[in-house]
């Protein structure tokens, strides 16, 4: 089934939810990687010397990057289903 987008869709792109989602992602797993995550007021947290908050740090990235990109189907999904919003 092709879709095509009504008017409303390509008014109010989605495209930014994606693009946000992603850069949370890929920061949560460079951070993880690497072993050091911004905080909360800019702080560094280290997995060595905090890891308290280094974890939490991780965490919320990767929530934020799941509640993007959840936002991006819904609303992707919201328009092909035609349901009305």
């Amino acid at each position: 089934m092709l879709f095509i987008p009504d008017e409303d869709a390509l008014l109010n792109p989605r495209f930014p939810y994606l693009m946000i989602g992603i850069a949370f992602l890929a920061a949560a797993v460079v951070f993880t990687c690497t072993g050091k995550a911004y905080g909360r007021f800019g702080v560094s947290a280290s997995r060595a010397e905090g890891p308290t908050q280094f974890w939490w740090s991780i965490a919320i990235y990767y929530l934020a990057g799941v509640i993007f990109i959840g936002i991006y189907l819904y609303g992707v999904y919201e328009f092909s289903n035609g349901v009305p919003h």
